[in-house]
C-alpha cells in the first residue's frame, strides 16, 4: 500500500493532517516525513504550513484550501481520539449566544501548548498555554 492510498485511508479530503501526530507502524518518522514532502511536491497533497499538510479536494474553482479554523481545531481542541483544548473569549460568547459580536481574533487554550504565557497563531487564531494544566475530564 502506497503512502497516498494509507493517508486517504486514513484521512478525509481537507483534514488537517498533523505531522507529529501521524504514525504508521510500518515506517519510521522521518520516512513518513519524506514521503509526505513527496507527496506535496508531486502536488497530490498540499502543504498548510511547517508539519501540516490535507489532502486538496477537486472543484470547479479549482482545488480547496484548508480552513485556519480546521487546523486550530484539530492540533489545540480535540482529534479523533480526545479533547485537549476549548474556546474561550468572545469566540465561546458569541459561540453560546451572550453576543452577537463577532471576534477579530479568536483564543483557544489548550494543553498542547507547552510552554506558559505562550501564544501561537495560525491566521487569524491565537492560541494561549493555560494557566491551569487540567485533565481530560474537566471539560468534556
Amino acid at each position: 500500500m502506497t503512502m497516498l492510498e494509507k493517508t486517504k485511508n486514513n484521512f478525509d479530503y481537507n483534514e488537517p493532517i498533523i505531522l507529529k501526530e501521524l504514525e504508521f507502524p510500518d515506517q519510521t518518522k522521518v520516512a513518513t516525513r519524506n514521503a509526505m514532502k513527496r507527496l506535496a511536491d508531486q502536488g497530490k497533497l498540499k502543504r498548510y504550513d511547517n508539519g501540516i499538510y490535507y489532502l486538496p479536494k477537486e472543484t470547479r474553482l479549482g482545488q480547496s484550501s484548508l480552513s485556519a479554523n480546521a487546523v486550530v481545531t484539530t492540533k489545540y481542541v480535540n482529534d479523533k481520539k480526545s479533547t485537549f483544548g476549548y474556546f474561550t473569549g468572545l469566540k465561546l460568547l458569541n459561540d453560546i449566544g451572550l453576543t452577537t459580536q463577532v471576534p477579530n481574533t479568536f483564543e483557544v487554550v489548550s494543553n498542547k501548548i507547552k510552554t506558559n504565557n505562550r501564544t501561537t497563531k495560525v491566521g487569524k487564531w491565537q492560541a494561549n498555554s493555560p494557566v491551569y494544566q487540567g485533565q481530560q475530564g474537566n471539560w468534556t
